[in-house]
């Protein structure tokens, strides 16, 4: 293996036009790259959805529809999907 090593910078360093694609060019693709995905997990964070709930008598016949809203809305869990408020209070 390293006489394949030795041998291919040898070859590269006697050929200067394939030096360039040879080390330059990734290093330049790899510092565009890493210029460009550095901060994608920070721009691409998760809020919570705002959800507001009117409880009248459509809501109460839904027996599990508070049990779903309330899981899918608890700040104790790891993701939390919806931030509900009451739609009546806030008119």
């Amino acid at each position: 293996m390293l006489s394949i090593f030795t041998y291919t910078a040898k070859y590269l360093s006697r050929e200067r036009s394939l030096l360039l694609w040879a080390l330059l060019f990734p290093i330049l693709l790899a510092t565009l790259f890493s210029a460009m995905f550095s901060n994608l997990s920070k721009d691409y964070a998760f809020e919570p959805f705002k959800l507001g709930v009117v409880r009248d008598a459509n809501y109460e016949s839904a027996p599990d529809l508070d049990t779903v809203l309330s899981s899918v809305s608890a700040g104790g869990s790891d993701t939390q999907y919806l931030d509900l408020f009451d739609l009546l209070e806030h008119r």
